[in-house]
């Protein structure tokens, strides 16, 4: 299998996918795999209720991430990529996408003040929301989109690595006990800040990127581009977010920490495919209009591959979840055990589901079905959670249902979306 997927790509040289696959495992083992090794650490010195504290502020935090994103990590992707040879295009588009994040990260900041400000849940742990907000200032600055769109990750992987191992090693140095539990809100985002300022620079300096004042004109084309991406990772996120949200608005700090805790180690290991995904975004991107037939092959051919890999890993995390519990996470955290099992299936479900979304749909320009299959996900979510937390009152175990059962049913609804359109796609060649 993987030998076809070879025989695909070499026509257009293998070797900078191959580099690319290779530097962006890196950069996720530094943005997720870290986080995972601190987390058995992490989960003992804070106790359930204080690391819920700080998973349930670090959740409100990721709403203002969406904001300043819009979508450009995969629509400004694809501008980039197809302009990449054209260096005063290029630092038009960079320059239009960096002002809108600007100004995004301004508001988002003013939302965050007032709302911590006018609600006790929020006010009471203050200091928390604004140690936190430095990581949406480190994701503002970081510009992955413009080297994914570049295909050159190399540099940026290797200083943002060396970030945020040492912001890693300063949570191992300085958090000690539960009193500690402020400075873990800090070091996440000294760990984006100084990635994202180092990336910035690279991209200044190593590429030539220019800023300038973008033209109204240049403005309006990065918005458009980016609307129907953002509408959908408004939607992706709300729920991936909100799960945890909402359970603290009903529950325990503890409760929250149990679950958190479940699900950041199952979403941790879905991540692993992503470098192969990222990496052969940019390719597929500028395939699929020319070679619409070859890429649906390719894709049909990884997802073959993905799911395979991925349902061996889902076997042994549901198998062993109690031992799995028990060394990662620690002896107090025994009810996240079930939590575990209920979302193990995702480590088949959410690769899949990424192939079809991000590596299909946005590749051969279903945009529109993009967004609004994601906004059905999300108003489903929300109907379950009601139903499962709000009525059944099933606590964290509704919660990790509801997001089960929403992440099937819209990869489902993406597979008879894309079968619906194959005729269409296929004709364009």
């Amino acid at each position: 299998m993987l030998k076809k997927i070879r025989e695909i790509l070499v026509t257009d040289d293998i070797r900078p996918i191959a580099e690319n696959v290779i530097s962006l495992s890196l950069l996720q083992a530094a943005n997720y795999l870290l986080p995972l090794i601190l987390l058995p650490y992490l989960v003992r010195v804070l106790e359930p209720e204080k690391y819920g504290l700080v998973m349930f502020a670090l959740a409100f935090i990721q709403y203002f991430v969406i904001l300043t994103d819009y979508g450009f990590n995969l629509s400004a992707t694809r501008a980039i990529s197809a302009h990449r040879d054209n260096p005063d295009r290029v630092s038009e588009i960079f320059s239009a996408v960096i002002i809108i994040k600007l100004l995004i990260l301004l508001c988002s900041f003013l939302l965050m003040a007032i709302i911590v400000s006018l609600f006790d849940t929020f006010s009471r742990e203050m200091a928390i929301y604004y140690l936190a907000f430095g990581i949406v200032i480190g994701n503002m600055l970081f510009p992955v989109w413009f080297f994914q769109g570049m295909e050159k990750m190399r540099y940026i992987t290797i200083l943002t690595v060396l970030a945020k191992g040492i912001f890693t090693l300063c949570i191992f140095v300085f958090v000690k006990e539960v009193e500690d539990y402020p400075l873990v809100p800090l070091f996440y985002s000294l760990g984006f800040i100084v990635s994202g300022a180092l990336a910035f620079r690279i991209a200044m300096k190593r590429y030539g990127v220019t800023l300038r004042l973008p033209s109204l004109q240049a403005v309006r084309a990065q918005l458009g581009e980016g609307w129907h991406i953002f509408i959908s990772t408004v939607a992706i996120n709300s729920y991936l977010l909100s799960n945890t949200f909402l359970l603290g608005l009903f529950e325990s700090d503890a409760v929250v920490g149990y679950y958190a805790a479940g699900e950041k180690l199952v979403r941790s290991l879905t991540y692993l495919f992503l470098p192969l995904f990222q990496a052969l975004y940019p390719y597929v991107s500028r395939k699929a209009a020319d070679s619409p037939e070859a890429v649906t092959s390719l894709l049909k051919k990884l997802i073959l591959l993905v799911a395979g890999v991925a349902s061996i890993i889902f076997i042994g995390i549901f198998a062993f979840s109690p031992d799995i519990a028990s060394i990662v996470l620690g002896d107090r955290f025994h009810d996240s055990v079930v939590i575990i099992q209920i979302l193990s299936p995702l480590l088949v479900v959410i690769p899949i589901a990424y192939v079809l979304f991000n590596l299909a749909m946005l590749s051969f320009g279903l945009d529109r079905y993009y967004s609004r299959i994601y906004l059905f996900g999300a108003f489903f979510n929300l109907t379950l959670i009601g139903v499962f937390l709000v009525i059944m009152k099933w606590g964290a175990t509704g919660v990790a249902l509801a997001n089960l059962s929403n992440e099937i049913v819209i990869t489902v609804i993406a597979v008879f979306i894309l079968k619906w359109k194959r005729k269409e796609l296929l004709n364009k060649s």
